[in-house]
Order: structure tokens, then sequence, then C-alpha cells
């Protein structure tokens, strides 16, 4: 069964790895989501803390046979042009300064739209790679992700999605919308992190814009056109 070593690398492990992009319901529900969302809009409360670049986050919960799957949406402008952020969505070698705690990054194939990138995210002794099918949709600015099934994970299956949007009235700002849930083992360990684990999943438009707004402000600045490919 293992003893406390054993059950610190697996917290870590579902952590590092649950945390940033495990998922479990179907892509297309979390697009929903957020279409739903455009059409009721934000709240007022909502639009002046995205107005001013702080993090909205809508938790979701819910228990799908033995497993609880939990997630949400999270919203965050960046004070850059669309073009720009879709192109550092578009290189998956960002994905280190726009994740947590990523300490590699390659990619492993790439046909059209769609490539596969294998990840490894690191804290300590503590390891967690998987690979990721990514599908990238220019005309909505959109990225989907789930495991590729043909190669190796540590994780469980996963599913979701970063979608840009124009932020209104202002071509220098980026709304990016994040959606993802996740499921894990149920137990004691598994309840002790999971509020820690809800808070990270959603924390990454943050860490997005932190990046965009830092050392990535002059990394990804796109010709006025936007079409120049950066996935390498």
């Amino acid at each position: 069964m293992g003893g406390p070593g054993h059950l610190r690398a697996r917290w870590w492990a579902l952590s590092l790895a649950l945390g940033l992009f495990a998922a479990s319901a179907v892509t297309t529900t979390a697009h929903t989501t957020i279409e739903a969302q455009t059409r009721r809009g934000f709240t007022a409360a909502e639009r002046a803390s995205l107005e001013a670049g702080r993090l909205v986050m809508r938790r979701r919960e819910e228990r799908r046979g033995a497993l609880v799957h939990f997630g949400g949406t999270s919203f965050q402008v960046v004070d850059r042009p669309i073009v720009d952020v879709w192109l550092a969505l578009q290189d998956p070698s960002s994905y280190r300064n726009l994740l947590p705690q990523v300490a590699s990054v390659r990619t492993v194939r790439r046909v059209g739209r769609e490539a596969t990138v294998r990840l490894e995210h690191s804290y300590g002794l503590v390891h967690a790679t998987y690979h990721l099918r990514l599908r990238f949709d220019p005309a909505r600015h959109d990225v989907s992700f789930d495991l590729d099934p043909s190669l190796p994970h540590d994780i469980h299956s996963a599913t979701g999605f970063a979608t840009l949007s124009p932020w209104p009235g202002r071509d220098d700002r980026t709304l990016i919308s994040w959606g993802i849930l996740a499921a894990i083992d149920e137990g004691i360990v598994s309840a002790m992190i999971r509020p820690q684990i809800h808070d990270w999943m959603l924390r990454v438009p943050a860490t997005m814009r932190a990046h965009l707004h830092g050392a990535g402000r002059t990394q990804y600045v796109a010709d006025r056109g936007g079409q120049r490919p950066t996935i390498r």
C-alpha cells in the first residue's frame, strides 16, 4: 500500500499534474459553459474585477458515479492584443512560463492544426509526465486539449480549453476564458488536497497574464496580420 513517502509523492504528482491540465469532462461541455457565459454576460462586480485586471473564477463540482469532478471556468483580461496572446497559445514552448511547475515541454508531432506535446512537471523529487493532444482553431482563437491515448501518462484522462476574445472597445486588451474539470480518486488524501488543486486549476489565466505582461511582452509580438506560426 505504501508508506507516508508514497502518499506524499502521490499527493504532489496529483497536485502538479491535475492542478494544471487534468480533466474528465468532454471539451464540448466546457465550451457550452463559455457560450452560456457569453450570452448572459458578467455581473457588474465581475466586470469591474476584469476591467481592473483581476481574476474571476466560477467553481464547479459534481459527482459522477464514484468520482467527484471539480474545476469550472475562470476569466482574466490581459493588456495585449489578441494576436499576441494567440501567438503564445500556439507555441507549446511558452507553456513552461504560462503554467506553474513545468520542468520541460517537447512537441512530439504536429499534423495540420493538431499537435501532441509532452509535458513534465517537477516539484523536488516528484515528477509527473503526460502527452497532451492540442487542437488549434484560429477562427475562434481557441485551443482545446485532451490526453493522447496512444502515449503514456502519469495522470487520469484529461480535457479542457482556453479561448481568447477581444475585450469590448479595446483592441489592446484580450479576455482569456479558461475551462477545466478534474476527477481524482476519492479518499482522505484527495479530500485534503482538493481545495488547493481546485484553486490552482482556475488560476492558469492569472499565470498567463503575469508572463505576457513580463518577459513574454517582447517575446510574443505578432505581425499585425496575425498569421505568423510559432509551433515548433
